[in-house]
């Protein structure tokens, strides 16, 4: 499919897929205890590199562990009921804000395992554990509010960066007992997500408040220039997520659409909406009830979840001959999404601590073309592809460009 410059897909319009997607369900813990209330609580949801473990917030400070006992993905057939779920629970000591599982940290004693899980909470701390055990690896202090995102650096460099609402993000080398290496300021509202290109150790993205996305360029551990803002958004961004092989950028935000841009010219490639039509300015900058919270990629490319603020849940297929979507009625309001490392599950984490799983039991193995588009994309850095692209048939450029 053809995307011209600007182009806009509505949720509304798009075609529905050939089959839609069983949902299991996740229930609050803390559902029927009439005294909880979801104050400040953000459910947030990962799994590990090898699938072998999944994670999320039940509330209260407490984060739940599913996994088979051994290194096979773990599997969400069967139902789930309460602390039944849990293969652990892990006491956080305060509300979870983000988290996300580490990879194995070579030489470290505490780190040197595969379920390393990194949890940011309100007050601002960074607390890593073994999700196995429930043993605390390390405790990272420097930020002063709610840390609302954490990301690994690629390619072996064991790099931490948090972004937090105190306007900050932070690298942390956790190969070196994760002492904080750099403060990043360029945010003037708070940051609310942070993420590292999966194939460029110097690439990270970062969004927040007044329609803020921008791109770092960090040189190592100790240095970056000044990022490079991409202009579009007409509210406070929300979410970003890379394409696995570090051509697309994904933004969510408040203005009802995420924006997919091609980072190498910083240009959007198609913008998706969930309101039809686009709101008005009046209304883009300010409530209008389609507020996106979370946008996430499938490891193969093909797939974008976000979740949205009119209590749906949409997997974009974008690379059929037609895009089709995906929806599901959400019980509570979402506030965080990710996709399986086997693309069969997407993770919709709840604001009261519930779970929604989309399971597609039928994965499609991408085409030849969209393959080998990730393979030159990944291997070829940013310099080198502008020039070669200048020298392709004009139909091939295009297409490494994502625009059909």
């Amino acid at each position: 499919m053809h995307f011209s410059d600007n182009a806009v897909i509505f949720a509304a319009k798009a075609q529905r897929s050939e089959e839609t997607p069983e949902v299991r369900d996740i229930a609050s813990v803390f559902a029927s205890n009439s005294l909880w209330k979801p104050v400040d609580e953000t459910t947030c949801c990962d799994f590990s590199l090898n699938g072998s473990v999944f994670a999320w917030s039940l509330g209260q400070g407490f984060v739940g562990i599913l996994t088979n006992g051994d290194d096979k993905h773990v599997d969400f057939e069967s139902p789930f009921h309460g602390l039944n779920s849990c293969t652990r629970v892990i006491d956080c000591g305060e509300n979870v804000t983000s988290l996300v599982f580490l990879p194995r940290i070579a030489g470290s004693k505490k780190c040197d395992h595969d379920a390393l899980l990194a949890t940011g909470l309100r007050r601002g701390p960074i607390k890593v554990w073994n999700a196995l055990t429930g043993d605390v690896c390390n405790i990272l202090f420097d930020h002063t509010s709610r840390v609302t995102s954490l990301t690994f650096a690629p390619k072996g460099l064991n790099l931490l960066v948090s972004s937090s609402h105190d306007k900050t993000l932070k690298v942390w080398d956790m190969a070196d007992n994760g002492n904080m290496c750099m403060t990043m300021r360029a945010h003037k509202q708070s940051i609310n997500a942070c993420a590292y290109s999966p194939t460029d150790s110097q690439m990270l993205a970062s969004v927040g408040g007044g329609r803020e996305v921008f791109l770092w360029n960090l040189t190592n551990k100790r240095r970056t220039g000044r990022p490079t803002q991409l202009l579009g958004h007409r509210n406070d961004v929300r979410s970003c997520a890379w394409s696995p092989d570090g051509a697309l950028l994904a933004t969510g935000s408040n203005d009802s659409s995420v924006i997919v841009w091609d980072v190498v010219s910083k240009t959007k490639v198609i913008t998706l909406g969930h309101m039809c039509p686009m709101p008005s300015s009046i209304y883009a900058g300010g409530a209008n009830g389609h507020w996106v919270s979370c946008v996430a990629f499938s490891r193969d490319g093909t797939k974008l979840v976000s979740t949205c603020e009119d209590d749906r849940a949409r997997i974009w297929h974008l690379y059929d001959n037609h895009i089709s979507v995906d929806e599901i009625p959400l019980s509570k309001v979402a506030t965080r999404c990710t996709f399986s490392p086997n693309g069969k599950y997407a993770a919709i984490g709840q604001a009261d601590g519930s779970v929604k799983i989309m399971c597609d039991s039928n994965v499609k193995i991408p085409s030849l073309a969209h393959l080998s588009r990730m393979a030159a994309r990944k291997d070829t850095k940013q310099d080198k592809l502008q020039t070669i692209g200048q020298t392709l048939p004009y139909l091939i450029n295009q297409y490494l460009r994502y625009r059909c």
